[in-house]
């Protein structure tokens, strides 16, 4: 793989997004894959973006968590509360409350404020 995979995934973000170029999303996506590819964390999560939305790329709710899954590890906020939102709503996996909750407490520890309320809503719903 060539190039500096951080500069990869800006490219990448830019050209799916629109920012400072005419918007892209196949390229974005296939500069962000690369860029998840050689384990850039934010890359992996925009890769399950993708493929959890549709940008630039049929989606795929499965093969969306796996990525999300990988960043997550990694201690991403808005990856671990995916995870959480998946496991909860049972999104590409079996639902699975326990889980759900694990992944949404990451997600608070990690900043994510919106953590607080989706642990709130378990929380009421038990």
């Amino acid at each position: 793989m060539k190039g500096d995979p951080d500069a990869t995934h800006m490219c990448g973000f830019c050209n799916r997004t629109g920012r400072g170029v005419e918007k892209n999303p196949k390229k974005g996506y296939r500069l962000e894959k690369r860029a998840a590819l050689a384990n850039v964390v934010e890359a992996q999560f925009s890769v399950g973006v993708c493929l959890s939305r549709g940008e630039g790329i049929r989606v795929n709710k499965k093969e969306a968590f796996g990525w999300f899954l990988k960043a997550a590890r990694k201690g991403h906020e808005d990856a671990c509360f995916n995870v959480g939102y998946f496991y909860e709503k049972g999104v590409a996996v079996s639902q699975n409350l326990q889980l759900a909750v694990k992944w949404y407490k990451r997600a608070l520890e990690a900043g994510c404020a919106d953590a607080q309320s989706a642990l709130l809503r378990l929380e009421n719903a038990a």
